[in-house]
């Protein structure tokens, strides 16, 4: 999403290059063994209390900042 849009990206964000960098790179370390493990937790607890769980995360994972920038 960051790396064709590089600029827009700057400007609707106020972060410099190498920030926005560092974003890419992280989220490639983290996809690649979170996609290792989404197999197996998909079959032990079930497709739906996967999504479930993954829209809390990803509910607490937004709401972090939006607290810590008040």
């Amino acid at each position: 999403m960051f790396v064709p849009i590089l600029r827009q990206s700057m400007q609707v964000w106020h972060v410099d290059e190498p920030s926005l960098n560092m974003l890419c790179i992280l989220y490639a370390l983290v996809y690649v063994p979170g996609a290792f493990l989404t197999g197996p937790i998909i079959s032990r607890i079930g497709c739906r209390w996967t999504f479930i769980s993954s829209m809390a995360l990803i509910a607490c994972g937004c709401a972090v900042p939006w607290f810590c920038l008040r």
